[in-house]
């Protein structure tokens, strides 16, 4: 899972992402759980931040309390069982908001707690739903490709991948299409585009 994409990225940026592997493989010596717990935050936090970034400006000026040292600390201090049987968050919620856990949860109850009436919501019958992240057509695949290699190769993001094997992962009918969303992501991160989505410009682009 973590070198799947490698062929990607210049021989540079390839050695430094190996490198930043070290620590989660040294982690091992604490257990596979652990080691697992330090990747998985790792590798999350970049969306939990973009997301609750999002949230914050849709409303009140940014501020993060939950990315706080103090409270990552204090939430890591719980054991790790604890928090993957979602004991912590019932616990939480108990305190702040004690009627939220009643509030049945989409699919399945809280882990660790059977399937039941009262804790599931059920969708009536019908098709599945596509995901609009691999099921996409021509239309959102010559975006995506067009976003990424209208660049030349000054380009900040043809420093990081190799644009011969951008050009291969982005040729149809694009196979790897969570490869193609993760340079459209970089691209984007790159450009400063993210920071810029509701200006007209962008809205035409997505257009």
């Amino acid at each position: 899972m973590t070198t799947r994409r490698l062929s990607l990225l210049r021989p540079g940026p390839a050695r430094a992402y190996l490198a930043s592997l070290a620590s989660a493989a040294a982690a091992l010596a604490r257990g596979p759980l652990a080691a697992l717990d330090d990747f998985y935050l790792v590798n999350r936090a970049g969306r939990w931040s973009a997301a609750a970034r999002q949230a914050y400006l849709l409303r009140s000026p940014l501020n993060q309390p939950l990315f706080a040292d103090r409270v990552v600390r204090a939430a890591r201090a719980v054991p790790l069982r604890d928090r993957m049987s979602d004991r912590l968050h019932r616990d939480v919620l108990a305190m702040l908001c004690p009627g939220l856990l009643g509030i049945p949860l989409a699919g399945t109850g809280w882990n660790g707690e059977p399937r039941t009436p009262a804790t599931v919501l059920t969708a009536p019958p019908g098709p599945a739903v596509a995901d609009w992240r691999r099921d996409y057509g021509e239309t959102v695949a010559d975006f995506l490709r067009g976003y990424v290699l209208d660049h030349d190769e000054a380009s900040p993001v043809f420093g990081i991948v190799r644009r011969r094997a951008a050009e291969h992962l982005l040729r149809p009918p694009q196979a790897d299409r969570h490869g193609a969303w993760a340079l459209a992501t970089l691209v984007a991160l790159l450009s400063g585009d993210w920071l810029n989505a509701r200006e007209p410009a962008g809205q035409a682009l997505l257009r």
